[in-house]
C-alpha cells in the first residue's frame, strides 16, 4: 500500500512538473526574425512557431489588429498552444516601427 502510494504521489508530481513547464512556455517575448505565415509558421528570437490565419490574433495596444501588421524586427510578446501554434501576439516596439503603426 504503501509503494502504491509513493508511485500515485510522484505520479501526480510528475504531471504538476509537466503541465507547469507548458504553462511557462507559453507566454514569451522575442523578436521577430523571420515571416513564414504563408507556410505556416514565423521564426521569433530563434523559434518557429506555428501560424494559421484561423487560430493566430495579433494586438497592438490591446487593439486587434491584422496580422499583415507583424514585421521583421518587431518586438513581440506571444502565446502557444499545445501543439506549438501562435494564439496571441501583442506588438511591443519598437518605437520607430510604433510611430509608423500610429500613422497607418
Amino acid at each position: 500500500m504503501r509503494t502504491m502510494m509513493r508511485v500515485l504521489k510522484c505520479t501526480l508530481l510528475s504531471l504538476c512538473l509537466i503541465s507547469g513547464g507548458l504553462l511557462a512556455q507559453e507566454g514569451q517575448t522575442g523578436t521577430v526574425q523571420s515571416m513564414e505565415q504563408d507556410n505556416g509558421f514565423i521564426v521569433i528570437s530563434d523559434r518557429r512557431v506555428g501560424f494559421a490565419d484561423g487560430i493566430t490574433q495579433v494586438y497592438w495596444q490591446d487593439q486587434l489588429v491584422g496580422a499583415e501588421t507583424l514585421d521583421q524586427g518587431m518586438v513581440v510578446r506571444y502565446t502557444v498552444n499545445a501543439q506549438g501554434v501562435l494564439m496571441r501576439v501583442d506588438i511591443l516596439g519598437p518605437a520607430a516601427m510604433m510611430q509608423a503603426l500610429e500613422l497607418n
